[in-house]
């Protein structure tokens, strides 16, 4: 993906999805949600709490989306 970045929806104020993940906001913070996959067929939801923005987490989904 490389500096791009990804198109998110807005589902509410405190709810951002895109194709990788999604962002919520919990108790007045930001928290990332990555989906993860392997070609094996194991899957999983990675996160990350502790950002004080959407944008922040946003852009933290889009890094590991980049991996």
């Amino acid at each position: 993906m490389t500096g791009r970045r990804l198109p998110w929806e807005q589902v509410s104020s405190s709810w951002w999805v895109c194709a990788v993940g999604y962002v919520q906001q919990e108790r007045g913070a930001w928290v990332a949600y990555v989906y993860r996959n392997t070609r094996t067929g194991e899957s999983w939801t990675e996160q990350k709490p502790g950002f004080g923005t959407a944008d922040g987490a946003k852009r933290w989904v889009e890094e590991q989306a980049e991996e």
